[in-house]
C-alpha cells in the first residue's frame, strides 16, 4: 500500500514467491490484482545457486513454465551471498545455471519483470476448453481440439499425454519429459494429434 501511495504509476511488483521463515517478506503468486497491479515474484536469486535453488528453478519451470530470478546489486560485495567465492567463480556459476536452463528448455523466452507482467495477465485470463474429436480419429491416433477463450496474441499451456504428439495446428509443441509437453498456441483454436503411447 505504501509503494502504491508513493508511486501510483507502479504496475508490476516483484516480491518473493517463497516466504522467509520469519514471515516478514512481501509474497505473491503470479497474479493481477483488482487494482491492476501484477505480482511477478522472484523464485530464486544470486549468482551461485544452491542445490535447493536448482530444485526450485526446475520445479517452477516444470510446474509453472516460469523461471524468475533476481540479482542483488551488492551480491558481489556480500560474503554471505557468494562474494567470498570471487567474481570469476560467481560468474561461472551463474553462466552454468543459464546454460543448463536453455539446454533443457530452449523455448524459454527472456524478459524483464515488467514484460513478465504482461505474460502473467495473458495467462491469468486465458480459459482453455479441451475436447476430443471422435470423428477425426485415424488408426490409433487421438485428435483433441483446444479453444482458448481470452486469447490475445500468444499463449503457453502444459499438456500431459502418454502418446507422442504427431501434429499441432495453430501452434507448436515442445517435449519437456516423457509424457509432459508445452504447447505454444499461436491462434485461438488449436488441433493436436496424439499417437499411441509407447
Amino acid at each position: 500500500e505504501a509503494l502504491l501511495t508513493a508511486v501510483p504509476s507502479l504496475k508490476v511488483i516483484s516480491g518473493l514467491y517463497y516466504d522467509y521463515e520469519d514471515g516478514t517478506s512481501l509474497n505473491g503468486d503470479f497474479h493481477e490484482h483488482e487494482d491492476g497491479v501484477v505480482d511477478v515474484p522472484r523464485i530464486t536469486s544470486g549468482y551461485s545457486p544452491t542445490d535447493f535453488d536448482i530444485l526450485r528453478t526446475y520445479s517452477s519451470l516444470f510446474d509453472l513454465g516460469i523461471f524468475s530470478h533476481f540479482i542483488h546489486p551488492d551480491d558481489v560485495l556480500d560474503d554471505e551471498r557468494g562474494a567470498i567465492l570471487g567474481w570469476r567463480q560467481m560468474y561461472s556459476d551463474f553462466d552454468a545455471l543459464f546454460e543448463n536452463i536453455f539446454k533443457t528448455y530452449p523455448q524459454v523466452r527472456t524478459m524483464t519483470a515488467t514484460s513478465g507482467g504482461g505474460a502473467v495477465q495473458r495467462s491469468q485470463y486465458l480459459i482453455p476448453y479441451v475436447f476430443e474429436n471422435p470423428m477425426m480419429l485415424e488408426d490409433e491416433n487421438r485428435t483433441i481440439n483446444i479453444n482458448l477463450d481470452g486469447f490475445v496474441d500468444t499463449a503457453w499451456l502444459g499438456l500431459c499425454t502418454e502418446g507422442e504428439i504427431l501434429e499441432v495446428q495453430g501452434g507448436e509443441a515442445y517435449r519437456i519429459s516423457s509424457d509432459y509437453w508445452w504447447l505454444h498456441a499461436q491462434q485461438k483454436n488449436m488441433t493436436v494429434v496424439i499417437g499411441e503411447a509407447k
